[in-house]
């Protein structure tokens, strides 16, 4: 009878064994066949470099129109949610700077088995009106300041030197301008006030200081007769007056 029962065991205990590694060769076997039609995909970051943001201001970037990051200084920046490999990638604004607009350039493509470091955000101020001259421009932004940039051999950028600049400066002391204009050499803007500030070469008397010298900074009148009007310069820009 002992012998009955422990034969009956064994073959139980052989059954149950036999059961388990035919289940988890068959469950192997469904692992191997899922990672065949499913491999596992790799991830890779997006990223790139911004340009030019201001002091103050912020942007906020969207990938694939989700996952917003914010940036409030120039340099490298990374998203924080990778993107598979083999699927597709668009940068885009989601909130432009206060005073700025700003593009994006490559922020758009697939992932190819590698990080995308590429993409630049490049600012620039926001300008509600823009003019050229010989060989500088100048544009005024939404908030009344004027902003200039290239050559400035003759002080023509209003900034108080005669250094050229690729990045837009300000022109000292503007403020509550209504309307720009750039001629050789020179710039012109018209205030709300209804003055005119001027700065640059004064070739031909075109700054309208009754003088023929050059000055970095703006002119103001100093006295008007009847006729005849007098001008000095100061070594901050005031206004030339306006006269019908």
């Amino acid at each position: 009878m002992k012998k009955t029962w422990f034969n009956f065991f064994m073959g139980l205990f052989a059954l149950l064994f036999a059961g388990g590694v035919a289940e988890a060769r068959s469950k192997g076997m469904k692992e191997r066949e899922h990672h065949r039609h499913h491999p596992s995909v790799a991830s890779y970051n997006v990223g790139g470099i911004v340009n030019e943001l201001a002091d103050g201001e912020t942007i906020v970037l969207l990938n694939n129109g989700r996952d917003d990051f914010e940036i409030t200084a120039n340099g490298v920046f990374t998203f924080s949610t990778p993107v598979s490999d083999l699927t597709t990638y668009d940068v885009t604004v989601l909130t432009q700077p206060d005073n700025q607009i700003c593009r994006v350039n490559n922020g758009s493509g697939t992932i190819n088995g590698a990080d995308v470091t590429n993409i630049t955000i490049r600012c620039s101020i926001f300008s509600v009106a823009i003019a050229a001259g010989g060989d500088h421009a100048v544009a005024l932004k939404s908030d009344g300041t004027v902003w200039t940039w290239g050559g400035n051999n003759y002080g023509q950028l209003g900034d108080g030197t005669t250094t050229r600049s690729s990045t837009p400066v300000q022109v000292i002391g503007l403020t509550d301008v209504d309307a720009i204009a750039a001629g050789w050499g020179h710039g012109i803007a018209l205030k709300s006030d209804g003055t005119i500030w001027t700065w640059g070469t004064n070739k031909y008397g075109r700054l309208g200081l009754g003088l023929s010298t050059t000055t970095t900074t703006s002119c103001s009148d100093l006295d008007i007769g009847d006729d005849v009007y007098y001008y000095q310069c100061s070594t901050t820009p005031v206004p030339v007056l306006v006269e019908p």
